[in-house]
């Protein structure tokens, strides 16, 4: 079954997680709907890059998300693109998982490998393959990197070590609730004796993604 799609100005397939350039934003939309602040923000999204979120009505739009840091914290705002507002620049490469390769085996191996891919510091790749649910835009690998060196503060460790094992654990959401399928925790260890862990989400229908969901401090290794 083919995942859900939208089209680019060209007429190309658009997917999750492929990256388009923003070619024009509905006038109407920047004067009436969007405050001064997010009008902005907007405005600056034009000729820049994104990666797609999300499909809209049933192929309709194209959906990608800014943040900007704001009195508040961080405000996020999403823009929903027609065919003729977005170029596909590149396409995704992302970790799909057909359903035939859903044992806890073949689960429990992607999380490994992605932490692999952060403990050898190769976030460029890591993002490429498995996203980052926390970061918006293009700001994956600065999300990455940032999560990371908070989690290494938070458990008092400045690096990775490789003097005890890495715990990987696989547990299955009830009756795929809201699209997800399983999660995988894998707690890695750090040079303070205590670990970090990192979490992966399986989700979707046809194919379904496995996506970096989290990177936070966690637990001394017992």
């Amino acid at each position: 079954m083919k995942p859900p799609c939208a089209l680019d100005a060209d007429g190309n397939d658009v997917f999750v997680g492929d990256v388009v350039r923003v070619l024009a934003i509905a006038p109407d939309f920047l004067d009436h709907a969007l405050s001064d602040d997010e009008r902005l923000h907007h405005r600056a999204m034009l000729h820049q890059d994104y990666v797609v979120d999300e499909i809209l009505e049933d192929g309709a739009k194209a959906s990608v998300s800014i943040q900007w840091p704001c009195a508040e914290g961080v405000a996020i705002c999403g823009l929903a693109l027609l065919p003729h507002e977005c170029r596909l620049v590149r396409r995704s490469r992302l970790v799909t998982l057909p359903r035939a390769q859903l044992s806890a085996e073949s689960i429990a191996a992607h999380g490994e490998r992605a932490a692999r891919l952060l403990i050898a510091g190769d976030l460029a790749e890591l993002t490429a393959q498995y996203g980052y649910a926390l970061a918006l835009g293009l700001g994956r690998v600065e999300a990455v990197r940032a999560d990371t060196l908070a989690a290494l503060a938070a458990s008092g460790a400045t690096g990775f070590t490789h003097s005890a094992p890495m715990a990987t654990r696989v547990s299955y959401f009830p009756h795929g609730e809201c699209g997800l399928y399983a999660l995988v925790e894998c707690d890695i260890p750090v040079d303070s004796g205590a670990t970090i862990r990192l979490e992966l989400i399986v989700s979707g229908d046809e194919p379904l993604y496995a996506t970096l969901e989290q990177i936070s401090g966690h637990t001394p290794l017992s």
